[in-house]
């Protein structure tokens, strides 16, 4: 099947999947068709087979507004054709938060056409919207401890309702497989399968370090959404009643280099509002840190047992006087994490994985979550007509 078998995987690198699961896929022996709509400033040195904001369209006439018109459309049919060159030589698609090439999502259209395989995996922003996902945590119990969350949900500025919307509509509609997780799927209706983080081991060295004075790293891309200002907060409490530690707080760094530093830390705080677990707290299991991040485990499905501290604005500080006071505990969950990353966060073995499912799908097949809950038809009028304005 190998020798038989091209992937396509594209176009919006969010946390280095597309490049993941190139590598991942490669591995196996599978050849890899990688495009990605432009380079993230984060991932530089991501290699990929086409980036689609490096195509220009050729000069043939002047620089006036005719020769600008003229490169537009001649850079639009060159990426019309990199999708048929895919069609011709890939059998299955991976659509990275799901979007679409072409006008009108025709390459959905084409790609099950032709009978293709399409996965789709959506990631969080894309198609989280923020009062579903306020009304998903009331019905949960949860809405006080996530307010903050909510509220950077809500100045986000990432489409609106109807983009998102449409787009697990179209995934709904023609994909074979669709990965996900409960914590943005309110808009969806189709049963789908678990989105989980994967890692080509390779890239993370492990070290596990014994010294009393801890290196802590909080690394966050958003800081309402991660809960950075409580983070700060109890550091700065523990600090001034006499623990000794080292932080660093990370914003815009390099993954690359991030990662180097994850290798020489002993802590990471990631997110005290996320409902699963992340790539930064997957990245520090890998090098050899003890973790605390926010998850529910049960509603997302996160493997059992898990060495993640299961941490919020509400038992942080606690959890970190445990980690600061015992030195033992803290090494125990380091050497955990890397064994429970290499059991369960795997990219060769996820990528395998989503093959084995959608080359032998059962008629019946038992799906890691079924959308239970209806929230958008309560959606208020007032926030509909603001979106409509958007």
């Amino acid at each position: 099947m190998k020798k038989k078998i091209k992937i396509f995987i594209g176009f919006s690198e969010i946390a280095n999947f597309i490049n993941s699961y190139k590598k991942g896929f490669e591995e196996l022996g599978y050849t890899t068709f990688s495009v990605a709509n432009s380079r993230n400033k984060y991932y530089p040195e991501a290699q990929y087979r086409v980036v689609l904001s490096e195509i220009k369209g050729k000069n043939f006439i002047n620089n006036g507004i005719l020769g600008r018109v003229w490169r537009s459309l001649h850079a639009r049919v060159s990426v019309a054709f990199v999708f048929l060159r895919a069609l011709y030589t890939c059998q299955v698609f991976y659509y990275n938060t799901g979007g679409n090439i072409l006008p009108f999502r025709l390459d959905y259209k084409l790609i099950k056409l032709f009978h293709k395989k399409l996965v789709v995996i959506f990631l969080g922003s894309e198609i989280r919207h923020w009062y579903l996902y306020q009304k998903e945590m009331e019905a949960l119990g949860y809405e006080e401890l996530f307010s903050s969350c909510i509220e950077a949900y809500k100045n986000q500025k990432f489409n609106s309702y109807y983009d998102k919307l449409e787009r697990v509509k179209a995934a709904e509609a023609y994909a074979d497989l669709i990965l996900s997780q409960p914590g943005f799927g309110q808009l969806q209706s189709r049963p789908y399968m678990r989105a989980t983080v994967g890692l080509y081991l390779p890239d993370y060295e492990f070290r596990v370090s014994e010294r009393k004075k801890p290196l802590i790293v909080h690394a966050p891309t958003a800081r309402g959404v991660k809960g950075t200002e409580y983070v700060i907060e109890t550091l700065d409490l523990l600090k001034s009643e006499g623990f000794e530690f080292d932080f660093k707080l990370i914003e815009n760094m390099p993954n690359k280099e991030l990662i180097q530093l994850l290798s020489e830390s002993d802590i990471v705080i990631d997110e005290l509002n996320s409902d699963t677990i992340g790539v930064l707290s997957t990245e520090g299991m890998a090098t050899g840190n003890a973790v605390l991040t926010s998850y529910m485990a049960e509603l997302v499905k996160v493997p059992m047992p898990c060495p993640v501290v299961n941490t919020n604005r509400l038992n942080i500080y606690d959890n970190l006087i445990k980690l600061l006071s015992d030195l033992q505990y803290r090494i125990q969950l380091s050497n955990q994490g890397r064994t429970y990353v290499e059991l369960h966060h795997n990219i060769e073995n996820i990528a395998a994985r989503d093959l084995a499912w959608i080359f032998n799908k059962r008629d019946n097949p038992e799906y890691d979550f079924v959308p239970k809950f209806n929230y958008i038809e309560n959606i208020p009028k007032e926030i509909l007509k603001e979106e409509r304005t958007k």
